[in-house]
C-alpha cells in the first residue's frame, strides 16, 4: 500500500511517514464490485474504512421508518477516492450501529481499519493514539456542523408551514 497516498487523508494529518508505517500494517484490503453494499446503515460497526479507488454513494433515511411508508427519503452524497475520504468512524466508540449505507457506484478498493488494530497501536504508541482521536474528532464535529445546519433547516421550514396555519 502507498504510504504516500495515506498521508493524504485527513484521518492521517500529522502523521509521519514513520507513524503511518505502523498504520499501513494493519489495513486490510477489499474489493468490491460495482452496485455492492459496504455499509448497511443500522448494522453494527467494528472499523474504520478508506476509499482507495473507485466512487461511492453514501444514503441515510431522512424519516424515521414507518410500516406505512415503504421506502423513506434518502440524502444522496457521493464521494470519489480522489477526496480521500474515510467513513465509518462513529464505530470506534463501542461498536456502534452504522449511520448510512455505503453502496460502490463503480469497483472500489477499500482499506479497512478494524477498531481493535487500531486501539491496540493507540495504546502502544499514545503520540499515534493522540493523533488520530484528533483528527477523528475533526471529521465528528465537522459531520455534527452539518447536521446542526440540517436540523436548523428543517426546523424553520417546520415553522414556516404551521406559521401558516
Amino acid at each position: 500500500m502507498n504510504t504516500e497516498q495515506l498521508l493524504k487523508y485527513s484521518l492521517f494529518d500529522n502523521f509521519t511517514n514513520k507513524d503511518i508505517k505502523k498504520i499501513v500494517e494493519t489495513i486490510k484490503i477489499t474489493h468490491y464490485k460495482n452496485n455492492e453494499i459496504i455499509i448497511k446503515e443500522n448494522d453494527i460497526g467494528d472499523s474504520i474504512m478508506l476509499l482507495l479507488e473507485g466512487t461511492v454513494s453514501i444514503t441515510k433515511a431522512l424519516t424515521i421508518q414507518i410500516s406505512s411508508i415503504k421506502e423513506p427519503e434518502k440524502e444522496f452524497i457521493k464521494l470519489s477516492s480522489n477526496q480521500y475520504p474515510f467513513f465509518g468512524e462513529i464505530s470506534i466508540f463501542n461498536n456502534n450501529q452504522r449511520t448510512a449505507t455505503i453502496k460502490t457506484e463503480t469497483e472500489c478498493k477499500i482499506g479497512i481499519l478494524y477498531n481493535k488494530d487500531l486501539i491496540k497501536i493507540c495504546q502502544n504508541d499514545h503520540e499515534i493514539g493522540y493523533k488520530t482521536m484528533t483528527n477523528i474528532s475533526k471529521k465528528l464535529i465537522d459531520d455534527l456542523v452539518v447536521t446542526n445546519n440540517q436540523v436548523l433547516k428543517l426546523t424553520t421550514a417546520f415553522s414556516l408551514i404551521l406559521d401558516k396555519k
